[in-house]
Order: C-alpha cells, then structure tokens, then sequence
C-alpha cells in the first residue's frame, strides 16, 4: 500500500480530506461538479489548477459570494443578478465558468496570483474589474456555458 507523509500532500488536497471527513455529503458533490465542469470546459486551466495547488471551489466560491462585484462592472453584475433571479444557483456558476473561460490566459500564475487576480480573498473591491468586453457579449458567453447542443435528426 502507498502511503505518503503529510508533507508530501498538497494542502488542498490535505483540506478537501479534511473537510469530506467533517462536512455534509453534498459538499463533496459541489466540488466534483464544480471540478466536472471546469475540467469539460477548459481543460488547460483545470490542469494548471490542480498543478498550483488552486482549489476551484474555493476560485468560484470567491467569485460568487459577493455576486461577481468585485470582478465584473457594475452593469454586467446588474444583468447576472437580474437573470439569477429568474434561473437559479445555475446561473453563478454559468458566470463564474465563463468569467474563468474569457479570463484564462491571465490564470496561469501561482496560486497566490490568481487568487489576487479575482479578487477571491477580499471582501471589497480594491483593484480594477476584469476586462470581459461587451456586456452583451459576454451574457451571451454565460448563457451557452453547459448548454447542450441540440441534435438534428
């Protein structure tokens, strides 16, 4: 059997178990959709997350506690809310996915950096929003993130 000290567990790792050992059973089935999804949609970055030691949960957790206020401008936070009321929890993570997707190339930092990027850790705004260009543009990006494409017959 292998067995490994705990120096040689990522502390993400070592938090998960951790945290599967002391939380509800559908915590876990949050973050293996959450992992799921990215992995399905931006496989590079889900690599990259994995190898840094960046937890997605906690990335998309940081995004949507404060309602994507601390990324996004004001007028695209005002349409994500506006549709959130109308379709649900989906609708966050949609955002927070395609957020992730039009933003990936800024993501491959260490996990200290991308947390700063996206402001995950603070709870106010302290730098600039995230360029995600047009507004409607980029609605549309959440709307066709896990949609499924529909077959002719």
């Amino acid at each position: 059997m292998l067995t490994a000290s705990d120096a040689d567990i990522p502390s993400t790792l070592a938090e998960d178990l951790q945290m599967e050992n002391t939380q509800p059973p559908y915590l876990k089935d949050i973050k293996d959709q959450c992992d799921k999804y990215l992995l399905q949609l931006i496989p590079p970055l889900f690599n990259h997350f994995v190898q840094a030691d960046i937890n997605p949960l906690k990335v998309i957790q940081g995004l949507t506690c404060c309602f994507f206020t601390n990324q996004l401008e004001f007028d695209i936070v005002l349409r994500v809310i506006d549709i959130y009321l109308f379709e649900g929890d989906i609708m966050l993570l949609r955002t927070s996915l395609a957020l992730l997707k039009r933003i990936s190339y800024k993501l491959y930092g260490s996990n200290e950096e991308v947390y700063s990027l996206l402001n995950s850790n603070k709870l106010f705004k302290i730098t600039p929003t995230l360029n995600v260009g047009e507004t409607t543009d980029f609605i549309n990006e959440i709307r066709n993130v896990l949609k499924k494409e529909k077959t002719q017959n």
